[in-house]
C-alpha cells in the first residue's frame, strides 16, 4: 500500500532510526514487535532501518512502530509524525504521552485535552533531566577545603500534574478527591548524580521533600505526601516497567492490560541499582539510594509523589533536599546542597 509519509518524512524516519538506534538496537526492536530480523535486510543499519519502515508501511502498522521507538528514543519530531497517522480503527484508543518536560502550562493543556477525549493520560518517564532546577558542587560542613570530595549533582525543575483533570478521564464521572482532602497532585522530582574524581564514590544519596501548608496559620498537617513512588526497588527488578495512579491515589506496578482502570500510567526507568521511599503520609517524605557491588550509584533517577492538602492548607509550599554521603581517603564525608541553591529548588503547590 501505499505510504502515508512523503518521500522527505520517510528519510526523516530512516534517519532517526539508524541515527539513535545501534543495529543490535534495532533487531531488538523488531523482535519486540514480533518480526524477526532475518525477515529483512539487514547488512548496514541504513538498509536494516529501511525495511522496517517498509515491511510496517506495507501492514498498514507504522503506528506501532514509531510508538515503540520514540517510547525508547523520545523525539518532537518523529512524534509528530505519529500524530498525522490515522487511527487503526474507529475505536482506537487515544493517549496523551508526555515524553519530556513542558513549557509552564503545556501538561495542563495535554490534561484538559484528555478529560474533553475522555481518554488517558501516559506518562514517559525521561532519560535524561531537559529543565535544571540547580547544578553545582554539593558541600561538607565538617570537612576543610582540599580534602572534600567533590561532587556534582543536577537537581531537575520539579514537574506537577493535577490528580484531578487525568483521573476524571477514567472514572468517567468529575472525580474529587478522597474525602477529607482539598486537593492532590503528581508530582515528579529527579536529580543527577556523579561519582567525585580520584578514589572517592557515592555509597549513598537522599532525597528529602520538605511539606508545608502555603496557608501560615494552617496546621503543618495538612500538607502530606498521601503516597510514593518507587517505594522499593531492588538490584533484581526491571530496569524498566509500567505503573499507574488509580482513583484512589495509590500507585501499583505492572499494569499491562489494565489501561482502562487506571486513570495515570506511568512508563518508568530505573537507573539507581537500590531506591526506598520513606514517609508516605507524613509532610517529610524521602527516598534513599544505594549502589550495588556490580552497579555504582550515578546517573539520573525519577522518583513521583502523590502530594496531598487538607481544608485550610490552601495548597502547599515545597523544596528539595540532597544529601549525598561519600567514601573517601579520610572516611564517610556527608554532602549537601550549598546555602545559595536552595532559593532554586523549592516551589509550590496549587490551592
Amino acid at each position: 500500500m501505499a505510504s502515508p509519509f512523503t518521500n522527505d518524512e520517510r528519510a526523516t524516519l530512516r534517519q532517526f532510526l539508524a541515527a539513535r538506534f545501534s543495529l543490535d538496537e534495532l533487531k531488538t526492536l523488531s523482535f519486540d514487535l514480533g518480526v524477526s530480523h532475518d525477515q529483512l535486510q539487514h547488512e548496514t543499519i541504513d538498509k536494516f532501518a529501511a525495511a522496517l519502515i517498509e515491511h510496517f508501511e506495507h501492514r498498514d502498522q507504522l503506528r506501532a512502530l514509531i510508538t515503540a521507538a520514540i517510547r525508547q528514543r523520545p523525539d518532537r519530531a518523529i512524534a509528530q509524525l505519529l500524530a498525522r497517522l490515522p487511527a487503526e480503527s474507529a475505536q482506537d484508543k487515544v493517549q496523551l504521552i508526555v515524553q519530556e518536560s513542558l513549557p509552564d502550562g503545556t501538561a495542563g493543556l495535554l490534561q484538559d485535552l484528555a478529560v474533553r477525549l475522555k481518554k488517558n493520560i501516559e506518562i514517559i518517564t525521561p532519560t535524561e533531566i531537559k529543565n535544571v532546577a540547580w547544578e553545582g558542587e554539593l558541600v561538607s560542613p565538617t570537612v576543610t577545603r582540599g580534602d572534600s570530595a567533590k561532587a556534582v549533582v543536577t537537581i531537575g525543575q520539579p514537574e506537577i500534574w493535577n490528580t484531578a483533570d487525568a483521573l476524571k478521564t477514567q472514572v468517567g464521572q468529575d472525580w474529587s478527591p478522597p474525602m477529607g482532602l482539598e486537593g492532590a497532585w503528581l508530582v515528579r522530582l529527579a536529580c543527577t548524580l556523579r561519582n567525585p574524581a580520584g578514589t572517592a564514590k557515592i555509597t549513598e544519596a537522599t532525597q528529602t521533600l520538605y511539606l508545608r501548608p502555603k496557608n501560615p496559620a494552617a496546621d503543618k498537617s495538612t500538607a502530606y505526601a498521601l503516597s510514593l513512588f518507587p517505594d522499593r526497588l531492588g538490584v533484581e527488578d526491571k530496569s524498566e516497567f509500567s505503573a499507574g495512579l488509580g482513583p484512589e491515589l495509590k500507585f501499583g506496578q505492572d499494569i499491562s492490560g489494565k489501561i482502562g482502570v487506571l486513570g495515570i500510567k506511568i512508563e518508568y526507568r530505573k537507573v539507581f541499582p537500590v531506591i526506598q521511599g520513606y514517609g508516605a503520609g507524613e509532610s517529610k517524605p524521602y527516598w534513599i539510594f544505594k549502589p550495588h557491588a556490580a552497579y555504582p550509584l550515578e546517573g539520573t533517577q525519577f522518583v513521583y509523589a502523590v502530594i496531598a492538602t487538607r481544608p485550610g492548607a490552601d495548597g502547599a509550599r515545597a523544596s528539595v533536599e540532597l544529601i549525598v554521603t561519600a567514601e573517601t581517603r579520610l572516611g564517610l564525608v556527608r554532602l549537601g546542597l550549598p546555602e545559595e541553591a536552595k532559593a532554586h529548588v523549592s516551589f509550590t503547590i496549587p490551592g
